[in-house]
């Protein structure tokens, strides 16, 4: 059972902090207490002994970043570059934190460009898009000796985004024949793995949340293994306005109703905004919905943010590694100073290994 296992995580003993531990509790025993991990995307690569600390004092899953996009993992066809991997996946096994995989496919800014050479036939394309799952997926299933990424996201950007693989085609239903053959390699090469679709603007977009949903449930009607949808709440980017909470939380419940696992995959909110109250409104909504079983932060302090170019303030921890408003806005949340509670929301436990 994962809280059990999250409460003896959320009680490891880290050697002394020598940055300051911020008042309360810390964030993953928070959300162990609504079956929610509590995480953040950083790839390691910063070699941050004070971001590591936050990590692994906070977080009960860890994302990565950059590392696992297809032009980062197989540059040219068969040649895979893991070890950086392996060590982000080792991090995560060695810290008690459950591992979280972005991306197995995303749009065309996200793959190398021998997988988009319009030379490609059909055949040749769906024998790249398996053999990439499949050596990827492989190598961190169930029971490697490299470790278990637990959860994936099997697509990226991919309802409006380009892609070679959309040359193979439609299916009855309008829908690419790459997203169904995406999923159902996935669940074939590591059943014991939750398989996401991770979209953006989603959350403030009903047109392509509709979109979304309609190809979700399309896609489930006709048996395929997806799990979850990633909702990835970047908050104000591209000037997009603040959030309709009363939105979000009905969009959540409408993709919850078809059975799938809600993730917050990669929040942020630039501090031009009224930063620590969406951050603990957001929280808030995900805690009151029974499905909602993942809220993750896009970096992990703010000066890694990849939105730094739109000012200094995004995440819940600033230049100096010191916990700002936004985090005890989301220890609020996670301790029930939030938004009213939706029905059902005592009953929360979503199932998720």
């Amino acid at each position: 059972m994962l809280l059990p296992v999250l409460l003896l995580m959320g009680f490891q003993s880290f050697a002394a902090d020598t940055i300051p531990v911020p008042a309360g509790q810390r964030l993953k025993i928070l959300g162990a207490g609504h079956h929610l991990l509590i995480g953040g995307a950083t790839d390691l690569d910063h070699h941050d002994p004070e971001e590591e600390q936050i990590v692994k004092r906070e977080y009960s899953i860890l994302s990565t970043e950059n590392l696992l996009k297809p032009h980062s993992t197989e540059p040219q066809k068969g040649v895979f570059r893991f070890k950086q991997t392996d060590a982000f996946v080792k991090f995560c096994m060695d810290n008690g934190l459950v591992a979280k995989g972005h991306v197995l496919l995303g749009r065309n800014r996200y793959l190398p460009e021998w997988m988009k050479d319009p030379k490609l036939t059909p055949d040749e394309l769906k024998d790249n898009l398996i053999e990439h799952i499949t050596n990827l997926m492989g190598r961190y299933k169930k029971g490697s000796p490299y470790g278990h990424i637990q959860y994936w996201d099997v697509l990226n950007e991919e309802i409006n985004g380009a892609s070679p693989y959309q040359r193979l085609g439609k299916d009855a239903d309008g829908d690419y024949l790459y997203w169904d053959l995406a999923f159902r390699t996935a669940r074939a090469v590591d059943p014991d793995c939750v398989l996401i679709w991770n979209e953006d603007n989603i959350e403030n977009n009903p047109k392509k949340a509709d979109k979304l949903y309609k190809a979700i449930k399309q896609l489930k009607a006709n048996g395929v293994p997806v799990d979850g949808v990633g909702f990835q709440c970047h908050i104000g980017y591209n000037h997009a306005a603040p959030p309709d909470y009363d939105y979000l939380a009905k969009t959540f419940q409408r993709f919850a109703d078809l059975g799938l696992f809600i993730v917050v995959s990669e929040m942020d909110v630039p501090g031009t905004l009224d930063q620590a109250d969406i951050y603990r409104k957001i929280v808030a909504i995900c805690v009151n919905q029974p499905k909602c079983i993942i809220w993750d932060t896009w970096n992990v302090v703010d000066k890694y943010s990849w939105r730094r170019n739109e000012g200094p303030s995004n995440l819940l921890f600033d230049d100096n590694y010191e916990a700002k408003p936004a985090y005890y806005a989301v220890q609020a949340a996670l301790s029930g100073g939030g938004a009213p509670a939706m029905a059902g929301a005592a009953d929360k436990n979503p199932g998720h290994p």
